[in-house]
């Protein structure tokens, strides 16, 4: 996603325009026009509307470099990875610089759990001055890392992403899951305490540390954890797991 501010276009409908004068209102929108509804859209969490306004946007540009982006991360949102992954590619098939595309290509494989490819797209990123939030880069090729079993290196990038960002919860809860995979009890309990610190909605923190403190004998604190995780994650994946949780203590 693009992390430069985005102006909200307005567009003024005046009832007593006539149809040449429509008609020549249309031929001045051209693809940025459609981009900035799709983008409105987009933030106002109605994605098939913005993905309407990006195919007319496609259709005045095939080529609007924003556009596609914009698109692959409405397609990967809806998991249709496929779509996704045709327009993150076409917009560094366009612009091979174009760090946004990179960036979000790298995530997608991360959710296809292609951490190889991923890995290949994420670390040119490292060493870019240009792109705005290099801890999010450090926290996914950490994480890639840890997925291929390359635990001195997940370990490295996301210590690395929280030195560059300390309030990245995200980070904090993966340090965590690589502390358990090592053993290391009371680190782990110490990362997931951080990232509920920082993010207090942050369900799957309040699962995994309600796992740490079950495993403690600390079975008050752990339905305290599993309880707030039930809560804010009512039908989500983690919230079904804490309610179980819950259900096999009473």
């Amino acid at each position: 996603m693009r992390t430069s501010s985005l102006a909200i276009i307005m567009m003024l409908l005046c009832a007593g325009c006539s149809a040449s004068q429509q008609a020549k209102s249309d031929g001045i929108r051209d693809a940025k026009f459609y981009y900035g509804l799709a983008v409105n859209f987009y933030y106002g969490q109605n994605a098939q509307a913005a993905l309407s306004e990006l195919q007319t946007c496609f259709a005045k540009d095939p080529n609007f470099l924003e556009g596609h982006n914009l698109a692959g991360l409405i397609y990967m949102g809806r998991k249709e990875y496929l779509e996704s992954l045709g327009h993150f590619e076409k917009a560094l098939a366009i612009d091979a610089d174009y760090h946004f595309a990179r960036a979000n290509l790298g995530a997608l494989h991360m959710a296809m759990q292609n951490w190889d490819e991923a890995l290949r797209l994420l670390t040119p990123l490292l060493s870019e001055p240009m792109y705005g939030t290099p801890y999010l880069i450090e926290n996914n090729i950490g994480w890639c890392h840890f997925n291929l079993k390359n635990y001195g290196e997940a370990e490295r990038h996301l210590k690395r992403a929280l030195f560059l960002n300390d309030k990245l919860c995200l980070a904090y809860n993966n340090l965590g899951i690589l502390d358990e995979e090592l053993g290391r009890t009371e680190d782990a309990h110490d990362a997931y305490e951080a990232a509920i610190a920082r993010c207090p909605d942050f369900t799957e923190a309040y699962f995994r540390m309600g796992n740490i403190l079950e495993r403690k004998g600390l079975a008050k604190e752990a339905a305290s954890h599993f309880e707030k995780c039930r809560k804010l994650g009512q039908d989500s994946t983690y919230g079904r797991l804490c309610k179980r949780k819950l259900q096999v203590q009473r």
